[in-house]
């Protein structure tokens, strides 16, 4: 689950989990890193992730958040996450991460409803990352 991916949500899982009384990790935050990319950045094979990206650059923009600080915000805040877990590849973003995480402020709640609603819709071949093209370049 992540700030684009709200499927947990919509289909009743996060309220199920959390009514049973289970912990829950959330991971794929960043969504393999897609949403730290500007929309000039993708590769081709994932050019239909720019609609939704330059929403959430929009958003980040209007409020004056960074995007990792609302894809880190959005999600640990939601009633019934207890932990997440973030992946990094080299030591300057484990170091990000525990900023982000140590830092990231609460959302506006606007901004937060704005969030729902923009990634209400989102295609399943852009937030699965198994069903992304293999880049052929």
């Amino acid at each position: 689950m992540n700030v684009c991916d709200h499927r947990p949500l919509q289909n009743g899982v996060m309220k199920r989990l959390r009514d049973a009384g289970k912990t829950v990790f959330v991971r794929s935050l960043f969504l393999q890193g897609l949403v730290h990319l500007a929309p000039e950045q993708l590769p081709a094979h994932l050019e239909e992730a720019a609609a939704p990206l330059s929403a959430l650059h929009g958003l980040s923009e209007r409020y004056g958040i960074s995007v990792g600080s609302i894809a880190v915000a959005f999600i640990r805040d939601l009633q019934g996450v207890d932990s997440l877990v973030v992946g990094a590849e080299t030591p300057q973003q484990v170091r990000g991460n525990i900023r982000l995480l140590e830092e990231a402020p609460p959302l506006p709640e606007r901004l937060t409803q704005e969030i729902v609603r923009l990634f209400a819709d989102m295609p399943e071949r852009v937030i699965t990352p198994h069903l992304w093209p293999q880049n052929k370049s």
